[in-house]
């Protein structure tokens, strides 16, 4: 996969961090809801936010569509469950197995050839956010930011819409940038 590099201007790049300074202000003094049963951690530099955001949807969902037994993500998860945020990413961090199918699916690209480690995961642009819903409000998890954001009131039925709805606002604020893929995490229609 080829990402295509590009500067941002400024003002655009301001813009969104204006807002998340904003964001996290008002968030410290008017505090949020956050229900405990949101599964959240942070993202640190070791790890990759695809895996992260991958970990937040099933983390997420895992009252309601199980991980399977014995594989990795019960372990992960039922060894994680009581952790904090920051506890969770330092797990991560020295999960060598996590490492390892990591490492072999990034440092190959599709002819099979080996690519230089340090040229993975350099573009800042490109990033992993969780929208999810949990007993009624929706919630942006980005392991970037120093906790889950409640965006409001929300159902398994309008998640979809919602999480559009957050999301134009990221686009309008950023117009620069376009690369704004969604994928949705769904049950499989049965024929």
């Amino acid at each position: 996969h080829h990402h295509h590099h590009h500067h941002h201007d400024d003002d655009e790049q301001e813009a969104t961090e204006e807002f998340r300074a904003a964001e996290k202000a008002r968030i410290e003094t008017e505090g949020q809801v956050v229900d405990e049963s949101v599964y959240y951690m942070k993202q640190t530099v070791g790890n990759a936010c695809g895996t992260v955001g991958i970990l937040h949807a099933c983390g997420n969902i895992a009252d309601r569509v199980a991980p399977k037994p014995g594989s990795y993500l019960e372990t992960f998860f039922s060894t994680t469950k009581s952790m904090s945020p920051d506890e969770i990413a330092e797990y991560l961090n020295n999960d060598d197995s996590m490492d390892e199918k990591h490492a072999e699916a990034s440092t190959t690209n599709e002819d099979g050839d080996a690519i230089d480690p340090s040229t993975i995961e350099t573009d800042v642009n490109t990033h992993f956010v969780c929208f999810t819903e949990v007993n009624g409000c929706i919630y942006e998890l980005d392991g970037r930011k120093a906790s889950p954001i409640n965006h409001g009131p929300s159902s398994p039925e309008s998640l979809l819409s919602d999480a559009c709805k957050v999301i134009k606002g990221f686009m309008e604020r950023d117009e620069g940038e376009h690369r704004f893929t969604i994928v949705a995490l769904a049950p499989a229609v049965e024929d």
